[in-house]
């Protein structure tokens, strides 16, 4: 569990206020109901959010001169696909102009990523969960694929296309509780035209028990275990 209080988050919106340069009065005002989209917007979380991966990161953060403004440098470059420049001009304009942009963004999602484990658990599925009685006749899980842009690799192979897109790409799955807002499981890359049943049944359904459903679109179509896959130590409630 980690605990945020509004401490941490004043920080994070004031140290982004001065990035954006947003005016404390006027018709574009800071403190206003429209804050929480902003934030969504431009770096893809709310302000809470940003605060927790801080929190959980800072640490680390410290050993790589890393601080909160470049860690919202890299939630820009997550969230506004645009050129350079335009990443630039949101937060700014810094000093190092885009070669320290480049190095500092960078370094802040690989710290970002480096959080996966602390918080993406397959165990949080079951919290807020009713209790089955030894009976899993309920998903806990949601499941679905996400296909990413990538350049195409030469020589050029049929298994990086995307159907999503229609062109190179890789492909990722996520798991996420159904009784509460828990992230469960990511993983990949996969070349994007590996098949969604595969993916779920070497990613997911390898490592729950047999009998717990998932729920998934129509994508992987039937899913079918093997008898190895059995194996599931995840029976404790989060």
């Amino acid at each position: 569990m980690i605990e945020i209080n509004q401490n941490n988050v004043t920080v994070v919106e004031d140290i982004a206020r001065r990035i954006l340069q947003f005016p404390s009065e006027g018709r574009y005002q800071w403190d206003c109901k429209e804050k929480t989209d902003r934030f969504k917007a431009i770096f893809g979380v709310p302000s809470i959010v940003i605060a927790a991966i801080w929190k959980l990161a800072r640490d680390k953060a410290a050993i790589l001169d890393i601080t909160i403004e470049h860690l919202l440098w890299g939630l820009v470059y997550l969230k506004v696909y645009d050129t350079e420049d335009t990443h630039l001009r949101i937060v700014g304009w810094p000093k190092g102009g885009k070669k320290e942009f480049r190095k500092k963004s960078w370094q802040a999602v690989e710290l970002i990523a480096d959080q996966k484990n602390k918080v993406v658990r397959l165990e949080k599925r079951f919290k807020n969960a009713p209790i089955q009685n030894g009976n899993r006749s309920v998903a806990y899980l949601v499941s679905d694929m996400t296909d990413c842009h990538i350049n195409e690799p030469k020589p050029f192979e049929p298994k990086w296309k995307s159907e999503k897109f229609n062109g190179p790409g890789l492909t990722y799955i996520v798991a996420v509780a159904n009784y509460s807002d828990n992230i469960c499981l990511a993983e990949g890359p996969w070349p994007a035209a590996t098949s969604e049943s595969k993916c779920t049944k070497q990613a997911l359904l390898s490592k729950i028990a047999r009998n717990e459903p998932v729920e998934v679109d129509s994508g992987p179509g039937k899913l079918t275990r093997n008898n190895n896959n059995s194996n599931n130590n995840n029976n404790n409630n989060s």
